[in-house]
């Protein structure tokens, strides 16, 4: 609908509103461990939950130990086979958990020549966890940020860390050693704290088991105290820790090797390590992978915020496998063959009637079998003819799926010897529910149902037994007709009759909707000349477009409902040049409503929409000189003020967001108005051809539109926001009485075209932010201001 102006310079043009939400965000921490979602990206393996496999972008020698993803090189280095050799310390006995010495025997295995560095992760995972890094937390002087360690991963992210760097060398899914429910163990996995299971002959990279992570540290046969020392005095050569680190982590190969060639086995960050914080044995199984009791995982090497006892190499620390500040990573490579934990699973059926199969990794075992920690038993019941599953009873183990009453199938992970047992019992005859019901608000008509054999009707919700015929019957309103019927969404082909027949084989949603016989226009005239347009056939909704000729009095009753061609249709608005038509009305004081509606109200005779969110028109003739919009209003609907020649003093509600073009177009005699922090969105003419002497935009507005304050002969002082970017055209046309300007943008705002015509800008004090002084003296417009320009402090 075109809208047209008369007595000023209207111009129709368009205009987008925009706010900018500045956001500032601190970080402060008091915990040393934080639990935070993971933040791996994708690297899901074959036909796993989580995405694709990543494509590989480097490459890794297992001979010489050099590996590269992107432009980013790491070194693992190799640790020959071990048999006999000895770790712990007499004074771990008796710590928590305890680590006296033990034998040990381990196969060949690399192990990273320094801890995972923060560009290395970067690469792999396309992201960057640290806590140390950015604002507040930069490396030290002539440190590299990206060679700083990577820290604040979970043990779960630091496992699908190991797949993904597996696959981004190009060694392939099949060389990944973490695996869950079949698939490659992956970030989403970590997200979940899925638990995975290690298929150890696999040739990629992993955790190191605690007794690997030791036996480099200390040196091998070396023995150390440190890794690199047994005097405490030569600590700080070899170890960030608490006496030396300043609390923060350090760039990696700034410390002395230990023994065996290795940076920062002591201090820096924590290390994860593949075993759980339970007791150890004594000699350790070869290449034994930890207890498995427990839920704590264990990290070793102590970090930046440690005394000296931390990155003792015998020290072992049990904790939630959470992420934290000062936990780390260091990736091992090669095979081990740690001995399996076997449990005894024991299954069968009660009472007959069915039979019971157990499968894992898709191979059929028979009861009793030994089944290996951390394996998933897929049990599968299967009932006789006639038969379905009772209940299921499971003692022990983890039930990961199913294995409710009726279900045909349990998942059981086991953590323990297990029992399963399944009963069967008679299935009933099968029954679906069918609901019915008549489309629409309102609906227009009726359904009914009924069985075919014996005409009983029945309510919606029935269930009914299954091949059973079924008659359903509409009954359209007056003036309606059958427009479709629906069974579960998919329309019945061709049947717009009042009836229709259905046989159950499924749960069942029957619908009919209805369709007026009746021709609705759209768009009619009343005889007294109100004309409207149709914006609902449906529902039968119309807007007004022009209201009725010869309107006259102080008081306009808006019809809620109107009748045409025998029909009634419900008002929801007035269109954009009716409502500005009602400016031409002098003498209107006040809005009324014909009766009840659920779309219009009217306060104090001003008209709003239902829950007086927007204000939809002021009468132009209302006596008020002040007025106070209500405090619920959101938006000033266009051409809501226009031309209200009695008003002086107007206050918006805190909480306004949007005034729209034309909303306070010419109120000539208004002096003041209350601008609230909230508003968001400024429309043209925003207070043009009014008499304001102040004006102050809030922060978070960034455009204003044409002829924003064009022809306010009064205006004194006008302050812009910090937020704004964009003034109109004609922005301050004629505003011959101007004296200041504060403008908060950085930048100077491209001003519009003849944004200040006949204002003497030469004589306006012109306030801009200190730093933008000089910026302001070149541009365009603002550089025609008063000298020299006030600078905001």
């Amino acid at each position: 609908m075109t809208k047209f102006k008369t007595k000023h310079k209207a111009h129709a043009l368009k205009k987008t509103g925009a706010a900018a939400l500045i956001i500032a965000a601190t970080l402060t921490l008091a915990l040393l461990f934080t639990a935070c979602p993971n933040n791996a990206g994708g690297n899901a393996g074959n036909s796993g939950g989580g995405g694709n496999t990543p494509t590989p972008t480097g490459s890794y020698d297992a001979e010489s130990g050099a590996g590269q993803v992107g432009n980013v090189k790491f070194t693992m280095k190799k640790i020959e086979a071990v048999t006999g050799g000895t770790i712990g310390h007499s004074d771990q006995a008796a710590g928590s958990p305890p680590n006296p010495e033990h034998t040990i025997t381990l196969s060949q295995y690399y192990l990273g020549e320094t801890e995972v560095t923060q560009e290395l992760y970067q690469a792999v995972m396309g992201n960057n966890p640290s806590f140390h890094q950015g604002s507040g937390n930069q490396p030290a002087a002539g440190e590299v940020q990206a060679k700083r360690p990577v820290e604040q991963m979970s043990w779960y992210d630091a496992i699908a860390f190991c797949n993904a760097l597996t696959q981004k060398t190009g060694l392939g899914d099949d060389a990944c050693v973490y695996w869950v429910d079949g698939h490659v163990y992956n970030a989403d996995d970590a997200g979940a704290k899925k638990e995975p299971e290690g298929r150890w002959s696999n040739k990629g990279f992993r955790l190191p088991t605690e007794a690997e992570w030791e036996w480099a540290a200390q040196g091998g046969t070396n023995r150390h105290k440190w890794a690199g020392t047994n005097d405490g005095s030569t600590l700080a050569d070899y170890a960030w820790y608490g006496d030396n680190s300043g609390n923060k982590t350090h760039e990696a190969r700034k410390k002395n090797v230990n023994a065996s060639g290795f940076f920062d086995m002591s201090g820096n960050v924590n290390e994860w390590c593949w075993d759980k914080a339970g007791n150890l044995p004594n000699p350790l199984p070869a290449d034994y992978a930890g207890p498995v009791e427990g839920t704590k995982r264990i990290r070793r090497g102590g970090s930046v915020i440690d005394g000296a006892g931390g990155p003792a190499c015998a020290k072992r620390v049990g904790r939630p496998p959470v992420a934290s500040i000062v936990t780390g990573i260091r990736v091992a490579y090669g095979v081990i063959h740690p001995a399996g934990v076997n449990y005894t699973v024991t299954f069968s059926v009660d009472g007959g009637n069915g039979t019971l199969k157990a499968e894992v990794d898709s191979t059929e075992i028979h009861s009793p079998a030994q089944v290996g920690l951390n394996k998933t038993i897929v049990f599968t019941a299967s009932p006789h003819a006639g038969y379905m599953v009772d209940t299921w009873t499971i003692t022990g183990g983890q039930l990961l799926a199913g294995g409710n009453p009726e279900n045909t199938t349990a998942m059981v992970k086991i953590t323990e010897p297990i029992t399963v047992a399944v009963s069967f019992k008679l299935r009933p005859p099968t029954t679906y529910a069918v609901i019915f019901s008549a489309e629409g608000t309102p609906p227009n008509g009726s359904i009914s149902a009924k069985y075919k054999t014996g005409g009983a009707a029945f309510t919606s919700g029935t269930a009914v037994a299954e091949n059973t015929a079924l008659v359903f019957t509409a009954s359209p309103a007056a003036g309606y007709k059958v427009e479709k019927w629906t069974v579960n969404g998919a329309a019945v082909p061709g049947n717009i009759t009042n009836t229709y027949e259905h046989t159950v084989t499924q749960p069942a949603d029957i619908r009919v909707s209805f369709v007026s016989s009746v021709e609705i226009p759209d768009t009619f005239t009343l005889s007294n000349g109100a004309e409207y347009e149709v914006v609902d056939k449906t529902q039968r909704h119309v807007i007004m477009t022009k209201r009725e000729s010869g309107s006259v009095g102080t008081v306009y009753t808006v019809a809620v409902t109107v009748e045409y061609s025998g029909i009634t249709y419900i008002l929801t608005g007035l269109s954009g040049q009716c409502i500005s038509d009602f400016g031409g009305w002098g003498p209107l004081e006040a809005f009324a409503l014909s009766g009840p509606s659920n779309f219009l109200s009217v306060e104090g005779g001003v008209l709003f929409d239902k829950h007086k969110t927007k204000l939809i028109r002021y009468p132009t003739g209302k006596a008020d000189t002040p007025y106070t919009v209500p405090a619920s209003v959101k938006v000033l609907g266009d051409s809501s003020f226009t031309d209200s020649h009695n008003l002086t003093s107007l206050i918006l509600p805190d909480g306004l967001t949007t005034v729209e073009d034309f909303a306070l177009h010419y109120c000539p005699n208004l002096q003041t108005v209350y601008i609230p922090s909230s508003l968001t969105s400024i429309g043209g003419y925003f207070l043009a051809f009014s008499k304001v002497e102040d004006v102050k935009i809030p922060e978070g507005v960034t455009e204003l539109s044409y002829q924003f304050l064009d022809g306010c002969s009064a205006l004194k002082t006008l302050e812009l926001p910090a937020s704004l970017t964009t003034p109109g055209w004609l922005f301050c046309g004629d505003c011959t009485k101007l004296q200041s300007v504060t403008c908060k943008a950085a930048t100077p705002p491209q001003l519009g075209g003849r944004a200040f015509e006949n204002v003497v800008l030469a004589g306006v004090t012109l306030k801009v932010p200190a730093a933008s002084v000089s910026e302001y003296e070149g541009a365009p417009i603002w550089k025609d201001f008063k000298k020299p320009f006030v600078p905001l402090p």
